[in-house]
C-alpha cells in the first residue's frame, strides 16, 4: 500500500498528457488542432495587414510632409511626421503579439503531431506572452482614455 501511495504522489503527469485517459483526450486534441488552424490564419493575416499599414504610413509621411510644406505650413510637416512615427511604433509593438500567435500555432501543431509535451508547453508559453502583452497594451490604452476624459472634463469646466 505504501508503495502505491508513493508512486501516486511522485507521478509525473506531463508524461501522460497525450494518453486517452489524461487531461488532453481525443476531442481536446481535435479542438486544439482546429484552433491552431485559425490562429495561424489570423497571424498570417495580421502580418499582411501590419505590413500594409507600415507601407501606407511610410508613404503618407513623405506625401503629407511635402503637401503641408507646399500649402504654406512648414511646421505642420514636422507634427505630421511625428504622428506618423508614433503610428509606426504602435504597428511595430503590435507585430510581436502577432509573432507570438504564429509561434503558438506552429509549436502546438508540431507538438500534437509528434506527441511532444515540451513543444506544446512552448506553444502555450507563446500564447501566455501574447495575452500578457495585449493586456499591458489594453491597460495603457485605457489609461490614455482616462486621461483624455479627465482633461476633456477639466477643459469643459474651464470653458464654463
Amino acid at each position: 500500500m505504501w508503495l502505491l501511495l508513493t508512486n501516486f504522489l511522485y507521478m509525473n503527469y506531463n508524461d501522460n498528457i497525450f494518453k486517452e485517459e489524461s487531461l488532453l483526450n481525443g476531442d481536446a486534441r481535435q479542438y486544439l488542432l482546429q484552433t491552431v488552424g485559425w490562429t495561424k490564419f489570423l497571424s498570417i493575416v495580421g502580418f499582411i495587414f501590419t505590413g500594409l499599414a507600415l507601407i501606407t504610413i511610410i508613404g503618407l509621411m513623405g506625401s503629407g510632409s511635402a503637401l503641408s510644406y507646399t500649402m504654406g505650413y512648414p511646421m505642420g510637416g514636422g507634427v505630421f511626421a511625428g504622428v506618423m512615427i508614433f503610428y509606426i511604433v504602435l504597428i511595430l509593438l503590435y507585430m510581436y503579439p502577432i509573432y507570438c500567435l504564429y509561434k503558438f500555432s506552429t509549436c502546438i501543431k508540431a507538438g500534437l503531431q509528434s506527441n511532444s509535451s515540451s513543444l506544446v508547453a512552448e506553444g502555450f508559453k507563446y500564447q501566455k506572452t501574447m495575452y500578457m502583452i495585449l493586456g499591458i497594451l489594453m491597460i495603457i490604452l485605457l489609461s490614455i482614455y482616462l486621461l483624455v476624459f479627465l482633461f476633456g472634463g477639466i477643459a469643459m469646466l474651464a470653458a464654463l
